[in-house]
C-alpha cells in the first residue's frame, strides 16, 4: 500500500499550456504570415495533444489510487481478523 501511495503522490510534470516557441515555429516554418484562423486552429491542436497526455496521467493515477484504497481495504480486514483472533 505504500509503494502505490507514494506512486500517486510523486511530483509529475503536467502540460497545461501550449509552449508558444512551438506554436511560432510551426507558424514561422508555414512560410509567410499566419492567419489568426490558423494561428487557433494550431493552438487547438496543441491544446488537446496536451489533454490526451494528460488524461494518460490521470488514468495511471486513477487505477493507482484503486489499488491502493483495495489494498487498504484488505489491510483493514486483516488488522479486524488479527483482533477478533486475540492475535
Amino acid at each position: 500500500m505504500a509503494t502505490t501511495s507514494l506512486a500517486i503522490l510523486w511530483p509529475r510534470d503536467w502540460d497545461v499550456t501550449a509552449n508558444p516557441r512551438e506554436v511560432l515555429e510551426a507558424l514561422i516554418g508555414a512560410g509567410g504570415p499566419a492567419s489568426v484562423a490558423e494561428l487557433h486552429r494550431d493552438l487547438s491542436l496543441y491544446m488537446h495533444a496536451s489533454y490526451l497526455e494528460n488524461r494518460q496521467g490521470l488514468e495511471q493515477l486513477a487505477l493507482l489510487f484503486e489499488l491502493a484504497g483495495a489494498s487498504m481495504a484488505v489491510e483493514v480486514v486483516l488488522w479486524i481478523a488479527a483482533i477478533a483472533s486475540g492475535s
